[in-house]
């Protein structure tokens, strides 16, 4: 009987494991109406991986519609991370920061954080966050026209046909989309033939 029990906390550990980590990069999606995250936040407080996933959800949609509320919520996101161990919490925070860093020039400091987020997606292996530390290092290595700034354009390559081979793997519209920006930037910052390829990008969805 005593072996039975063992075995029963043994599934249980595993099964809470399994529930804390409860939701991935591409569960954190940005909305179109940030308004509805913020209702949803000011009626659920309690310290959940619900609200951390949503917390991040609202960072990621300031980034590409309020940039000036980027960071709005980043402490309590990184102390809520830690304290319900959540390594793709902890991950995230790093990633806000690279898009902050990045949103006020700061390339240095933005790929020391997107790097560090790479490595903590690859770790719990994300697809989707390592899609979005590649295509950060991409935008971050070159000015909004594609023209390089941090190094060679053979990195950003690099970094794209790594992105191409984990698109195979997963179907997000958002990570496509990610990864589309990152290529145009890296096409248009290229000139000559390389910008005809634009066209069809674009219309890519």
């Amino acid at each position: 009987m005593s072996q039975f029990y063992k075995i029963a906390g043994i599934l249980l550990f595993t099964s809470c494991l399994c529930c804390a980590q409860s939701f991935t990069f591409t569960d954190t999606y940005p909305v179109n109406n940030p308004d509805s995250l913020e209702l949803w936040l000011t009626h659920n407080p309690k310290p959940t991986h619900e609200r951390l996933k949503n917390l991040i959800r609202l960072e990621r949609t300031y980034y590409w519609n309020n940039l000036f509320r980027l960071k709005t919520h980043h402490k309590e996101i990184e102390k809520l991370a830690a304290s319900i161990h959540s390594k793709i919490g902890s991950a995230c925070v790093d990633y806000i920061n690279a898009l902050y860093y990045s949103a006020q020039n700061q390339s240095i400091e933005s790929v020391k954080l997107a790097n560090n987020a790479l490595k903590s997606f690859q770790l719990l292996n994300d697809n989707s966050g390592i899609i979005h530390a590649y295509s950060l290092f991409v935008l971050v290595n070159s000015t909004i026209f594609g023209n390089q700034v941090v190094s060679d354009p053979k990195f950003s390559k690099g970094y794209l046909d790594k992105i191409n081979d984990l698109l195979v793997k997963i179907n997000s519209v958002h990570d496509k989309l990610m990864a589309r920006l990152a290529y145009t930037r890296y096409l248009y910052g290229q000139g000559g033939d390389a910008v005809k390829e634009l066209r069809p990008i674009l219309g890519y969805i």
